[in-house]
């Protein structure tokens, strides 16, 4: 029931969405959410895949196509000034004279190095891309995309059985949404054992399933996070590599201990690995509280980035997290940025 309601209230969202839009009220928006952040814009990307590719049982809300990335990228410095990380910081927190914008990137997918990089590079744009240092060390998936495996090969019967909810379609991104945002509410440990149990059911029944087939199950045999290697070239090419905590665990659930392993371990890995200094960090999820951001400031970050943040803020800027529906169109773009 609960995510019939989430679903329902996307539904709705979407409506007002474009009600807005057909009165103008991006512009003013746009205007107010700048004067608010001192002509400060940080972009958020996660997943960057071809065109028509589908989304690699990735969250809708976490993926672009390379084609909408690209566009944006074109007619986006008509309106902003894209900038490096150091250029949208300085004098901070006072106002810079002209709309900038940062883009960053969260946890590392291969396919930014693979589709986004080329783009970047080729029209000379920097960029900040956040890494938990346990995925670039084991390729191992985070847990939407386990989950959303695992649902595609499993009868809504199996799922409920072992999960409890109703079975997310694969194919219904509002859906998908409803069923991340409950399973964000359950403790790690939960969310991963729970996955792991609906792994080994499709394990146990795969070759009985028709739902079973090689390109639906192919993620579990390919790398889809990027490796070290990968990690140095982006940042050879203009792209800073900050700290998204060592094992992407959402750190207000955290005890303070381990808060303060998961930012002590992400740096410092990360510096052994690439031989650079990681000065800014990306909360999982955007989710921090005053305890999360005071050990990141002592752990020796710069800079620290959630979502719905305090502008004012440095361990606390807030990000824009793009996807497909938001980035094809520039008015749902600037209305999207601005909230």
């Amino acid at each position: 029931m609960e995510a019939h309601r989430t679903v329902r209230a996307l539904r709705l969202r979407s409506l007002a969405l474009s009600l807005a839009i057909a009165a103008g009220l991006h512009e003013r928006a746009l205007r107010a959410m700048l004067a608010r952040r001192g002509n400060r814009l940080v972009l958020l990307f996660h997943r960057v895949l071809p065109a028509g590719s589908g989304n690699d049982f990735s969250p809708p809300g976490m993926v672009v196509s390379d084609e909408s990335f690209s566009s944006l990228l074109s007619w986006l410095p008509e309106r902003f000034r894209i900038v490096d990380a150091d250029t949208l910081l300085a004098d901070y927190p006072a106002p810079l004279s002209e709309p900038s914008v940062l883009i960053t990137f969260d946890d590392a997918w291969s396919d930014v190095a693979l589709h986004a990089l080329p783009v970047m590079k080729a029209k000379g744009i920097p960029g900040l891309l956040f890494a938990a240092p346990h995925f670039i060390d084991t390729g191992d998936l985070f847990w939407p995309e386990r989950l959303l495996r695992a649902a595609a090969s499993l009868t809504d019967e199996e799922f409920r059985a072992i999960a409890g909810g109703s079975r997310p379609d694969p194919a219904d991104a509002e859906e998908i949404e409803a069923a991340m945002q409950s399973w964000k509410a359950r403790t790690e440990e939960e969310r991963l054992e729970l996955v792991s149990a609906l792994e080994e059911a499709v394990a146990a029944g795969a070759p009985d399933r028709e739902t079973s087939k090689p390109d639906e199950l192919a993620i579990a045999n390919e790398r889809r996070i990027s490796d070290w290697r990968e990690l140095r070239v982006l940042a050879e090419n203009g792209i800073e590599i900050g700290s998204h905590g060592y094992s992407h665990a959402l750190l207000p659930d955290c005890s303070q201990e381990m808060i303060r392993f998961e930012l002590r371990a992400s740096k410092a890995r990360l510096e052994e690995a690439l031989g650079r200094p990681v000065r800014f960090v990306a909360y999982p999820n955007g989710d921090r509280n005053d305890l999360v951001r005071r050990i990141a400031r002592e752990e020796g970050y710069r800079f620290g980035f959630s979502l719905k943040g305090n502008p004012l803020d440095p361990f606390d800027f807030p990000r824009a997290n793009l996807h497909e529906a938001v980035i094809r169109d520039p008015a749902r773009f600037l209305w999207g940025v601005s909230r």
